[in-house]
């Protein structure tokens, strides 16, 4: 869901022309990177619309980290990481 919510504000809002998205994983960790070259915005503002509210919001419910970068007309990134412990895998 949170990719699908990164998605959906890219297409609403982002003007952006190009989207980078990137997913690594490992036996410890997955990250999902999503990122695009719109018009971005100001971090320091507190104006996170109910999109960015649910990313944070379902990344904190499945004990994830999710990292949003952005600065105005320099696009957005979104990294989310899970790290997974204990798996007992060899």
């Amino acid at each position: 869901m949170i990719f699908k919510e990164a998605l959906q504000n890219i297409i609403k809002h982002s003007l952006a022309k190009k989207v980078a998205i990137k997913i690594l994983a490992d036996q410890n960790c997955i990250k999902l990177y999503v990122r695009d070259d719109g018009v971005g915005f100001e971090t320091s503002v507190d104006y996170r619309g109910q999109g960015l509210k649910n990313i944070l919001q379902r990344a904190e419910e499945m004990s994830s980290i999710v990292e949003i970068k952005s600065e105005k007309n320099k696009g957005t990134e979104i990294i989310l990481t899970k790290i997974y412990r204990d798996r007992g895998m060899a």
